[in-house]
């Protein structure tokens, strides 16, 4: 099953973040998912207020496919952003 959720980063720890039921979450298994394009729509509609309050940039929809129960995207650049940094982080 194919379906859209909502992505954006969190302004505070400029993490990716998945728009989910009862806010947003670090986890793509918490986020809320369409299943058309008029509700995906109404979905990043509904996502915009963390915008207005100043909580997340540029949330956007990303394709997504659910497979063994798991919510997987279909672009590469969404699995990159999923999956975290690909380098090691300095300091760490």
């Amino acid at each position: 099953m194919n379906g859209w959720i909502v992505s954006a980063n969190d302004l505070v720890v400029g993490t990716v973040v998945y728009y989910a039921a009862d806010g947003w979450s670090g986890d793509i298994g918490d986020a809320a998912v369409a299943a058309d394009r008029i509700a995906a729509k109404k979905l990043l509609a509904a996502s915009e207020s963390a915008v207005r309050d100043n909580r997340v940039v540029e949330p956007y929809l990303v394709e997504v496919e659910l497979c063994r129960g798991k919510l997987s995207p279909l672009r590469l650049r969404e699995q990159l952003r999923h999956r975290g940094p690909s380098v090691a982080q300095a300091g760490g």
